[in-house]
């Protein structure tokens, strides 16, 4: 009987396991290859890829986990700024009611010329840029994500905040400090597409 029910527990933990491990691949995120890929799939059942857009963002669904919650774009209808946002949660697109009126209208560019790819190789890049700097971090995962149409340019920019794990309780003069363990470093791209810090990095900014 005990043999039973060893093997009815131990059935159930790994199928637990399995779920959850199902789970964590197929989620929005620009750590790894296949959240981009998931990413890529919501926004193509979600928008139109000619849909004009001026800015797209994602939000993570909090500070300690790098799974995406919320996908945001923002374009010019009606001259009004408008906003349409999907969220993870309630599993629907919503469409509130615009009430900023645009003093011009914003350049755009389709949601297809956003390349969700460039997200993942912008991520890379700024943990590169942190550990060439120093090594008390760990666990990198964005917060926020903007992709932009630069109104000069036309160009689409990028702009994202990283959260991150410290290591051990010893001081460091990199890193926002959030709390003992958390820490935040802000990122950008220059006309170039070459990507920066902009916060987190300097140890001397105040």
């Amino acid at each position: 009987m005990k043999t039973i029910f060893y093997r009815t527990i131990c059935s159930l933990f790994l199928l637990t396991l399995f779920i959850s491990c199902s789970s964590n691949g197929n989620r929005p995120t620009f750590t790894t290859s296949a959240g981009i890929e998931t990413l890529k799939d919501k926004l193509s059942d979600t928008f139109d890829k000619d849909k004009q857009i001026s800015q797209i963002i994602f939000f993570s669904k909090n500070s300690t986990m790098d799974a995406i919650e919320q996908i945001s774009i923002f374009f010019p209808e009606n001259n009004k700024n408008t906003m349409w946002f999907y969220n993870y949660a309630t599993g629907q697109l919503h469409k509130p009611e615009a009430k900023e009126i645009l003093k011009s209208v914003p350049k755009t560019n389709a949601i297809s010329a956003f390349n969700i790819n460039e997200c993942h190789v912008y991520f890379k890049e700024a943990i590169a840029l942190i550990e060439n700097e120093t090594d008390e971090f760990s666990n990198y995962r964005v917060e926020s994500y903007h992709m932009s149409t630069d109104q000069t340019s036309g160009k689409i920019m990028h702009s994202f905040t990283l959260n991150t794990d410290k290591k051990t309780m010893k001081r460091t003069f990199y890193g926002e400090k959030v709390n003992d363990h958390l820490y935040r470093f802000e990122f950008e791209t220059n006309e170039d597409g070459k990507l920066i810090a902009t916060h987190g990095l300097d140890a001397f900014e105040e």
